[in-house]
């Protein structure tokens, strides 16, 4: 069976030094929640998540409680980068 023009993903592109570039690579690497976001510029990490997944990331998120600075423990989302999908997502990456 050949595989349409469509089926093939096609390049995602990022400019350097904007927030979204700035997550794609954090993603890469690891995960990221509001909090940690907030320490590598981004303020809204929640639309920047939103971006990304609208360019074709697939990023999934999953609830944890983190400490304020001021003690209090609230909850965030923990975003991510399957595993399974790194490879997939950092070839269709040009930046």
């Amino acid at each position: 069976e050949a595989l349409l023009e469509t089926d093939t993903p096609k390049p995602i592109r990022l400019t350097p030094g904007t927030k979204e570039h700035l997550i794609h690579n954090a993603l890469l690497h690891g995960s990221l929640n509001r909090f940690e976001a907030e320490r590598i510029g981004d303020h809204a990490l929640n639309s920047t998540i939103s971006i990304l997944r609208a360019k074709g990331y697939p990023i999934v998120s999953q609830a944890e409680k983190v400490a304020t600075r001021f003690g209090r423990k609230v909850r965030v989302l923990r975003y991510s980068i399957p595993k399974s999908e790194l490879a997939v997502v950092d070839g269709r990456c040009n930046t």
